[in-house]
């Protein structure tokens, strides 16, 4: 690199701190105009905890086996609660098509099925979380701006 490089690199580097140091930073406001309409969203401290207990999960159906309400499940819905933990909840853009197999869960006894449950799922408190940040997903859809026009699209002036 030749000295007017570093000169030329320096120079920007010391602009940048300075406009990090006066500047607001927009940093979370940039993200959520970038990907807000792709239903990326940041979640409450409380909601991370519940996301992050999903994980625990080991697939052992004892809460499909205990659900005790397969008799009102529509099973094109929901094949039984394991799924909403297991694949429902896994993609965060998809929470709003979360609804119908929540009203399907709930006809169950939650607080049965957590007691039962080897890992320890809050099963009750992961659907109140779902049900909220799947109706705040589709309202920020509803509210978001029109997406721009897809690059194969022909723009005629007028």
């Amino acid at each position: 690199m030749t000295p007017v490089s570093f000169l030329r690199l320096g120079w920007h580097f010391a602009v940048r701190l300075v406009a990090r140091a006066f500047l607001p930073a927009r940093g979370l406001l940039r993200f959520k105009e970038s990907y807000g309409r792709e239903g990326l969203f940041e979640l409450a401290r409380e909601e991370q905890e519940v996301v992050a207990s999903l994980s625990r999960c080991i697939a052992c159906g004892i809460c499909d086996a205990h659900f005790g309400d397969f008799t009102n499940v529509a099973r094109n819905t929901m094949r039984a609660p394991s799924d909403v933990v297991l694949a429902h909840t896994r993609s965060l853009p998809d929470w709003d098509a979360l609804v119908r197999p929540l009203a399907q869960l709930e006809r169950g006894d939650l607080a049965r099925i957590e007691r039962l449950c080897p890992a320890q799922i809050p099963l009750a408190r992961v659907v109140e979380v779902a049900r909220r940040r799947a109706e705040a997903l589709r309202a920020e859809r509803v509210s978001a701006p029109p997406a721009l026009p897809a690059s194969n699209e022909k723009h005629d002036p007028g």
